[in-house]
């Protein structure tokens, strides 16, 4: 008992107190992410209305065809909410209990692949508080309450599994079944068949053709899940958007450039780069170290399990700082897998000359950690409290004394969706979440919207008359979109606040700033009003 208690107990509990303990840190009424008060709006939401095939926004495919791609995160998520309304307590920001959970799952799942693949006891301290606090960008992503959190989970659960073999029908079924979660939880599920593929590559000396089995059972997996759900088919058409159109419009200049996208699509910026500089050390150190032990004995001799973990790190390292920094959610977990495998292999063969004092390699590992973390901890919580943002409440307020329940409510801004549909989620807001949702079935109306940040005259006419609303509401981070909008386009202001603007559309035709980009007759396109 006390062995389980501190080898697989303890080493779940610690990184887990120390993250939480960051988290503590958010001010009351704040997040550090804004899209979690949609999922926390969704979890508190009937399962009749969780399960419904449309959702009342105006711009978003949604409206006609909407489906929950992360239900089981959300009825996850109302367990929480659950609880808070079960006790009287109010459910509001910073939800650090929801937090909690999730890492409650992530970190028992790593330790279940750790222990699965064979790290021993001394090297699953070092990963578990390796993979918790070596990465900041790691670090401020997994206090987030969002879906990717609990993907991860998922994910080294599969790994779990996989570890096990491959090529065992017991195996083969898991997957199948893990594919089918993943397609309910997360708007990429098919990133598991990533990871099938690479145990299929690394254990296939051992286990032959077998060992590809579990590429087509996740596939097969996923794709029941998406079709045997209570929202198909809307499924797969918001699988497709969000999992393959999503992915490629950073690089696709869909809309004329217009369209905004979500700055985790892109890769990680120069500054994220700078502060990544000991990751990338450790994933070379890692490389030299299977390599080495492929010189001596042979890529085939090499456990097949160190293998793939130093494929899959590689493979989410490269997708994260050249493609998307979204995959640095699974490169850091197998990172410190592909160590906890590698580092102990390279000592007991003497792959290295330094190696054979078996100290110095595992203090040098621990040193490295050991200062990333004193970095990073710092580091993480002065992100935490220059990014998170106040609840708009004032403004909100004051929205609730112009517009009647039903009304549709402009967010000239597509990132301010979620909190406002917290707050207020009486009003039919325009889009939101993801702006790939507006701009398939709505190209030209979403480049209307996409327009109004360009620093030029904008008819709040057109907006009124397309959108069929008599206000706009802006919240203040996009200080210069609504100084523009109030300056410049000349803008009614009804409410202007520390949290925002918000703006009384004109119906007017005929104004002094009729000569804009929003135009009828304006070259740029044809503005078509929604149909309702």
């Amino acid at each position: 008992m006390k062995k389980f208690l501190l080898h697989r107990v303890l080493p779940v509990l610690v990184p887990v107190i120390l993250l939480i303990s960051l988290r503590c840190l958010i001010p009351d009424g704040r997040e550090n992410s804004t899209d979690v008060y949609w999922h926390i709006h969704a979890a508190d939401r009937s399962f009749s209305e969780m399960t419904a095939k449309e959702y009342p926004i105006t711009l978003s495919i949604w409206r006609n065809q909407f489906a929950d791609k992360e239900l089981l995160f959300h009825v996850l998520l109302k367990g929480y909410t659950g609880i808070k309304h079960f006790f009287n307590s109010p459910v509001v920001p910073p939800f650090t209990g929801a937090s909690l959970l999730l890492l409650l799952l992530f970190f028992s799942a790593f330790v279940y692949a750790a222990v699965k693949a064979g790290i021993s006891n001394k090297m699953l301290w070092l990963c578990t508080l390796g993979v918790a606090l070596f990465s900041p960008l790691f670090t401020y992503r997994l206090l987030m309450i969002r879906p990717h959190v609990l993907s991860m989970a998922l994910m080294m659960l599969s790994c779990g599994f996989l570890f096990q073999g491959p090529g065992k029908w017991k195996t083969v079924l898991i997957i199948f079944g893990m594919g089918w979660l993943f397609a309910w939880t997360y708007s990429t599920p098919h990133l598991l068949v990533v990871t099938a593929i690479a145990f299929g590559i690394a254990y296939f000396p051992k286990e032959k053709f077998r060992a590809l089995l579990p590429i087509l059972s996740s596939a097969a997996g996923i794709f029941c899940g998406l079709l045997i759900h209570p929202q198909s088919p809307n499924t797969l058409t918001l699988w497709k958007i969000q999992g393959i159109d999503a992915l490629l419009a950073p690089t696709a200049a869909l809309g004329d450039g217009l369209i905004p996208i979500a700055q985790e699509l892109h890769p990680p910026r120069s500054l994220w780069i700078v502060t990544s500089i000991p990751i990338f050390l450790l994933l070379y150190f890692c490389l030299v170290m299977w390599n080495r032990l492929r010189e001596q004995k042979g890529w085939k001799e090499i456990p097949p399990q160190c293998t793939v973990c130093t494929l899959l790190a590689l493979f989410w390292m490269s997708a994260a700082y050249m493609i998307s920094l979204r995959p640095i959610e699974y490169a850091i977990p197998m990172l410190f897998l592909t160590l906890g495998l590698v580092l102990p292999l390279v000592i007991q063969n003497q792959s290295f000359r330094y190696s054979k004092d078996p100290k110095i390699l595992y203090i040098a590992f621990s040193v490295l950690v050991a200062l990333n973390i004193a970095f990073t901890i710092p580091y993480t919580y002065n992100s935490m409290k220059k990014k998170s943002a106040a609840m708009p409440t004032k403004l909100v307020t004051t929205l609730k004394t112009l517009a009647k329940p039903g009304d549709r409510v402009v967010n000239l801004d597509w990132s301010d969706f979620p909190p406002l549909v917290f707050l207020a989620p009486e009003y039919e807001f325009t889009w939101g979440l993801d702006p790939m949702f507006s701009f398939v079935p709505y190209p030209e109306q979403s480049k209307m919207l996409g327009k109004l940040a360009q620093p030029r005259v904008h008819n709040s006419y057109a907006v009124r008359r397309v959108f069929k609303a008599e206000y706009a509401v802006l919240l203040r981070r996009q200080w210069h979109m609504g100084m523009n909008l109030k300056f410049n386009s000349g803008w009614e202001v009804v409410y202007e606040g520390p949290d925002g603007w918000i703006f009384k559309l004109s119906d007017r035709r005929d104004n002094s700033y009729s000569r804009s980009s929003f135009n009828e007759s304006g070259r740029n396109f044809r503005i078509v009003p929604l149909r309702f």
